[in-house]
């Protein structure tokens, strides 16, 4: 969601339409339209590396426009793409493929990326992403200084699996990301599905830097 002059917009991931994104609109941030009859963003073309599903929208406003971070799914690994606006609408994906990909055999993130969670300051880039090793998921962070072309940080993940009987000693994933008061403020997902009757819960991690996180 992002505020904007005479409301709300929010991009959101729809089920429908081989899991396209959506744009909403809303004067209040409570009561929410569709805007238009199609989705803003599509799966691309058989064969290409988003084919089979695009979700998980992050949004973010810059001095250049708009840019959309979201997860594409081609049948065997998510990554991570890149598209572009001038007015929020109208959406340009990147045509050099996804803007992160999945890590080496044997790295946390070696059987794919998504959910990412992008911020914009001081002239450069972060986000923070989801990483998959096909067992669990764990929260990474990747640099960039044009939105385009990022680094992973070397010392990723950079929020781990809770400890032996945790709520989310599972896995760690989809993170939402803000920066106020001096620090970031992150929220997450527990590894619901492998977890029983545990259920999936939210979690809430703090860190003065982004990287080191309680």
């Amino acid at each position: 969601v992002l505020r904007e002059a005479g409301g709300y917009r929010m991009w959101y991931s729809s089920a429908a339409s081989n899991h396209s994104i959506g744009l909403a609109i809303s004067q209040d941030g409570k009561f929410w339209r569709a805007y238009g009859d199609a989705p803003a963003l599509t799966i691309g073309p058989n064969g290409d590396w988003d084919d089979t599903h695009v979700s998980g929208a992050a949004v973010l406003r810059d001095t250049a426009g708009y840019k959309l971070y979201f997860s594409g799914y081609d049948g065997a690994t998510w990554r991570i793409g890149l598209a572009t606006s001038a007015d929020g609408i109208t959406w340009q994906k990147q045509l050099t493929g996804p803007v992160l990909s999945e890590g080496a055999t044997g790295q946390f993130d070696a059987r794919g990326v998504f959910a990412p969670a992008v911020l914009f300051q001081g002239g450069s880039y972060r986000m923070w992403y989801t990483g998959w090793d096909g067992y669990h998921h764990r929260i990474g962070l990747a640099t960039s200084a044009d939105g385009v072309t990022w680094s992973k940080y070397p010392g990723n993940p950079v929020l781990d699996l809770g400890p032996s009987g945790a709520w989310d000693n599972r896995g760690v994933s989809s993170p939402t990301v803000v920066f106020r008061n001096g620090q970031y403020e992150l929220w997450y997902s527990n590894e619901w599905w492998f977890c029983g009757r545990c259920g999936q819960r939210i979690g809430r991690a703090t860190s003065e830097d982004g990287i080191a996180w309680i």
